[in-house]
């Protein structure tokens, strides 16, 4: 039986934005936060319904990590195409359900 995950924008906007205060949370572990947020937000644009709030997410992670948004978000894209490459073996055409 396979479980299909739900992502909510304003849920895992709140989830991103607590790791990012949290000290116990590294950059690796906010880059897995960012891509939930980056993969709710797409939901949410095709669903028509409320979208992450990217100005506030980016200024928690640095208020956190000063010089760190950039490679966060660079490990949180490889981690959303990876992701979209394990729903279609051609990523042009992948959605992200």
């Amino acid at each position: 039986m396979a479980f299909e995950r739900i992502f909510i924008a304003s849920v895992e906007q709140s989830n991103a934005i607590n790791a990012a205060a949290d000290k116990g949370c590294n950059r690796l572990s906010m880059a897995g936060f960012y891509t939930d947020c980056i993969i709710a937000d797409e939901q949410a644009r095709r669903r028509g319904t409320a979208r992450i709030n990217w100005l506030a997410v980016n200024l928690a992670i640095i208020a956190r990590w000063p010089k760190g948004l950039a490679y966060i978000k660079k490990l949180a894209y490889k981690k959303f195409l990876v992701v979209l490459h394990k729903q279609t073996d051609d990523p042009a055409k992948a959605s992200v359900k």
